[in-house]
């Protein structure tokens, strides 16, 4: 049974069969894209490969580039997370016409904003675009409420 493989392995039939198009995934002549042994796509795209390319990282700074990106990606997530749950309690507070806590709940994403402008999240500009439309709509309620 031949198998072919990445054209990089020595030792393989399809290597030393001289396969001009050699394909970039283990298959078999009965048809089964991936062998057990080798890594699902779902792992690829963990490590980062998210364009489609699914080889494997082959340098030792490639693979710590990637647990690097994971890492940062994680933190990023965390972060525009934590700032769509501070923006959903003000636009409930808003909805809800509570100016106290619509008030409590904006200097919480105000702090946030400034907090994740800081790093390389999202800009200072973005942040500020936010506050100020996050801050109309808190005086647009204390408007509609005091007349």
């Amino acid at each position: 049974m031949a198998w072919s493989v990445f054209s990089g392995l020595k030792n393989s039939p399809s290597a030393s069969a001289g396969n001009a198009n050699p394909s970039k995934r283990l298959t078999s002549p009965a048809g089964p894209e991936i062998l057990p042994q080798f890594r699902s796509e779902s792992h690829f795209q963990r490590l980062g490969h998210l364009s489609g390319d699914d080889s494997v990282p082959n340098t030792p700074a490639r693979k710590k580039q990637i647990r690097q990106d994971d890492h940062r990606r994680a933190r990023n997530r965390w972060r525009k997370r934590t700032i769509k749950d501070r923006t959903k309690d003000f636009l409930d507070a808003i909805t809800d016409r509570n100016v106290d806590a619509a008030e409590t709940a904006f200097r919480a994403v105000q702090k946030e904003l400034d907090r994740v402008s800081t790093t390389s999240t999202i800009h200072k500009n973005h942040a500020a675009r936010r506050k100020s439309r996050l801050s109309r709509r808190l005086k647009d309620l204390k408007v509609s409420l005091a007349s």
